[in-house]
């Protein structure tokens, strides 16, 4: 009796394992896509062809919170991926990287949290597609969440 739910459960966590492999391949393939709109439309359409960058920055990190309660995310922790020391506080121009051969510049952060079920979770990656950004890392353990997230802008 007890073998059977052990298997079921490791059933139930490879099929859990693969949609999130089959999500995250989908998503690094938008992000490539993402990643070539924003490099043509810098080279094309010069300055105004995005946000200027600290406007991308507040109004991601305010989708990335608005959009896990959304869909029953839980997001604990946004820190900068670079660490610049100091007090703590971080420079939002210590972050910055140039995307080379562009106008663009990025900013990198790291995402920590937790979902309640795959498909909110599926959704709530989904809809990170509507801001200025691409998902450069995910890792999923249990029910827990990694998520490195590259922000976009001038």
């Amino acid at each position: 009796m007890y073998g059977h739910r052990y298997v079921d459960q490791l059933a139930d966590q490879q099929t859990q394992k693969d949609k999130l492999q089959t999500e995250s391949r989908k998503l690094q393939l938008a992000n490539s896509r993402l990643q070539a709109e924003v490099r043509a439309a810098a080279d094309t359409n010069g300055d105004d062809a995005s946000l200027p960058l600290d406007e991308a920055f507040s109004r991601t990190l305010i989708g990335v919170r608005q959009e896990s309660s959304r869909y029953g995310v839980t997001v604990g922790a946004i820190t900068p991926h670079k660490k610049t020391g100091g007090s703590g506080l971080t420079n939002l121009t210590a972050m910055t990287e140039h995307v080379p051969g562009t106008k663009v510049n990025s900013i990198r952060l790291n995402v920590r949290g937790s979902y309640t079920d795959y498909e909110g979770f599926a959704r709530y990656l989904s809809s990170l597609g509507k801001y200025p950004l691409s998902v450069v890392y995910l890792k999923v353990t249990d029910k827990n969440y990694e998520l490195g997230l590259r922000i976009y802008g001038l």
